[in-house]
């Protein structure tokens, strides 16, 4: 005797597919809405550093056409003050 049996609910292949599925897309749409922030920050980030990059070597240049004495070769830090504008400080200075 055969009898026909009727298919209810979902299999388990069909969940895992939709799990699956939906996973991929709230994994891409967290990338995208994400991507945006991240990347202000580094180019922010980039663009501090080409301040100061340009800052040094404009110090170099005043202290190098005011024909200094003080050049020694080394690292060195740079400090600007309204009476003797430019010049290398101590050895090494950061910023942070």
């Amino acid at each position: 005797m055969h009898t026909n049996h009727t298919q209810q609910g979902f299999s388990l292949i069909e969940v895992l597919l939709a799990f699956a599925l939906f996973t991929i897309m709230v994994a891409t749409l967290t990338e995208v809405t994400l991507m945006p922030d991240i990347l202000g920050r580094r180019l922010a980030l980039h663009a501090h550093a080409v301040d100061f990059a340009i800052e040094g070597l404009l110090a170099a240049r005043a202290l190098r056409d005011a024909d200094s004495d003080l050049l020694t070769p080394g690292p060195h830090g740079i400090a600007f003050d309204d009476e003797s504008g430019w010049r290398f400080v101590g050895t090494t200075t950061t910023t942070q």
